[in-house]
């Protein structure tokens, strides 16, 4: 099989998401609770699945490093299933919380007449890239 460089990679997954955003940026306040539930179900079922990924995970990390930064990588990215409970656990929290977008936060009268109102609007996808762990990214 052909490894893809990572640059590719990402840049794929960016077009990809590009086009998924628009539709999703519109989904109902239901369907995104249901995806929701969905991402902290797929959690729980593929609970064994994560944990042998994050194992190799734990295995890539270079033993050349000193003993503290080895240590350090290691316990970042650890993932027990405690850790999955607490994210499946955020993920309900998250449903569970009003859906933000419309909500009108600000308004305002301007000198010349005009109406001015804040109102939230979804951004459709964000991509992270972070090396704080998975438990804080799924946060």
């Amino acid at each position: 099989m052909v490894e893809v460089p990572l640059k590719l990679y990402v840049q794929a997954l960016l077009k990809a998401a590009k086009v998924a955003g628009r539709p999703t940026a519109c989904l109902s306040s239901c369907v995104k609770n249901q995806v929701l539930q969905a991402m902290a179900e797929s959690l729980i079922d593929h609970t064994q699945e994560i944990l042998e990924a994050n194992a190799k995970d734990l295995a890539g990390i270079s033993k050349e490093t000193d003993q503290q930064a080895h240590r350090e990588a290691s316990e970042r990215i650890r993932i027990s299933e405690d850790t999955i409970r607490h994210m499946h656990k955020g993920l309900l929290d998250l449903q569970a919380l009003p859906d933000p977008v419309g909500e009108a936060s600000h308004a305002w009268l301007t000198p010349d007449g005009m109406q001015v109102h804040t109102v939230r609007s979804p951004l459709g996808i964000v991509a992270v890239v972070s090396d704080m762990g998975p438990l804080v990214t799924a946060e």
